[in-house]
Order: C-alpha cells, then sequence, then structure tokens
C-alpha cells in the first residue's frame, strides 16, 4: 500500500498570500541636486588685551643739565624729532677746540708732504749724479738721510691728523647728543625728566609707545587651537 501525505495550509498563510496578490508597489519620488563646495567662516572668540607693538625708554648717552623739553606727556613724535636738549656750551667749546686742532694737523701734514716731495726729488737727483761719478759719496748719503728725515717727520703728522681727526669726530658725536631725539614714531607715555635738572649718561628720559599697531594678548581655548595658524585675519 503507498501512503501519499496530505498537502494543505493553515488559515493566515492563505491570508498572507491574498494580502501579497492584491498590494501594489508603492513608488516614491526622490530629487537630486549638483553637490557644491561653500566656505564656511569660522571665528574664535578670545578675551585679552590689546598691547603697542613697540615700547622704547629714551636715555642720554651723555650727562649734562636739562636745558629745554620738546616734547611732553601725550605728545605724538615721529623718529628722529627733537625731543629734549642739553646744556650745550661745553661740546660746542670741545667741538671748536678739536676742529682747530684738525686744521692745524692737516697744515702740518701739507707742509711735511710738500718737503717730503723736495726731498725725493734732490735723493732722485742726486743718485743719477753719484752714478755718474759726479758726486761724492758722502753728498749722495747726506741727500739720502735728509730724504729719510723727510719721510719719518711726514709720517709723524700724518699720524698726528689721524689723531686730531678721531679727536674731532667723537667732539662731533658728542655735540650731536646733546639733542635727544625720538627713535621711533608714536606717542609719549611717560616723562621722566625737568628742565634744569643735572642727569647722568643712559638715565631713562622719556618712553615712547608705538601705537599705530597693537597686538593682542589672550588664551585661546584648547579645542580652538588647531583651527588657529599665522596668517588668519
Amino acid at each position: 500500500a503507498v501512503f501519499i501525505p496530505a498537502l494543505g495550509c493553515s488559515k493566515e498563510d492563505s491570508k498572507t498570500g491574498a494580502l501579497n496578490q492584491n498590494s501594489q508597489p508603492k513608488i516614491v519620488s526622490v530629487s537630486t541636486v549638483t553637490a557644491a563646495g561653500k566656505t564656511v567662516q569660522r571665528s574664535v572668540r578670545v578675551t585679552g588685551t590689546l598691547e603697542p607693538s613697540e615700547e622704547v625708554i629714551v636715555s642720554s648717552e651723555v650727562a649734562g643739565t636739562v636745558a629745554g623739553i620738546k616734547s611732553d606727556l601725550g605728545d605724538n613724535v615721529k623718529k628722529g624729532d627733537v625731543m629734549l636738549i642739553l646744556d650745550r656750551r661745553e661740546a660746542r667749546l670741545g667741538l671748536e677746540e678739536a676742529g682747530a686742532s684738525e686744521r692745524s694737523a692737516l697744515k702740518t701734514v701739507d707742509r711735511a708732504r710738500a718737503q717730503l716731495r723736495e726731498a725725493r726729488t734732490s735723493l732722485e737727483r742726486y743718485e743719477g749724479l753719484f752714478k755718474s761719478e759726479m758726486l761724492s759719496e758722502s753728498q749722495y748719503e747726506s741727500a739720502k738721510a735728509a730724504h729719510d728725515a723727510a719721510l719719518a717727520t711726514y709720517k709723524e703728522s700724518d699720524a698726528r691728523l689721524e689723531a686730531s681727526s678721531a679727536r674731532a669726530a667723537i667732539a662731533k658725536k658728542r655735540f650731536a647728543d646733546t639733542e635727544i631725539t625720538a627713535p621711533i614714531s608714536g606717542g609719549v607715555s611717560k616723562r621722566f625728566v625737568s628742565a634744569g635738572e643735572t642727569i647722568k649718561d643712559r638715565v631713562p628720559l622719556f618712553k615712547i609707545v608705538a601705537s599705530e599697531t597693537l597686538k593682542l594678548k589672550a588664551a585661546v581655548p584648547e579645542p580652538a587651537v588647531p583651527q588657529i595658524k599665522t596668517g588668519l585675519d
């Protein structure tokens, strides 16, 4: 005998099949756009203080008495402007004395140079005569000694002129240093001296603040540090 199993389905399976046969596919509408790049501005908020880009303490290179003050607290100065003048009488006398000494030394060199030129000419003439046996050896040696003496005198006078020129340059600088000028452009934030006061060299006289360009000093939050680079606005 052969047994054939009966095939069947449950009521639930029949219902599901019926629903699948009767359902319709849903249509979904999709829109597409072209991707475009865009710059995103990012900013970091910080709290800090604005400081000047440069501050300079003005001082004098020479000691002296303050004869006049040309700049005061709150004034704006430009680089090279005269801010203060010291008593210049002693410096002027030193400059005049050094100049006179230099001019005198220059005249001495000119005379020594002329004497050396004359002694060299005589030596050359005497040397020719000595070679031609028209002059004695003693006369030639005398001319040679005169030339050597003139050369030594010229070298000595030239060395004195060099020393006089160096002293004149120092005197000129000391005279110029009696005028204290602004090393930078900016505003005078402090004045440390008064007219008639006797000062030493290297003492502070003024404080100049360059205020045209300011720099910000502030703490940046740690998460924002990677965003900050040189040159960013």
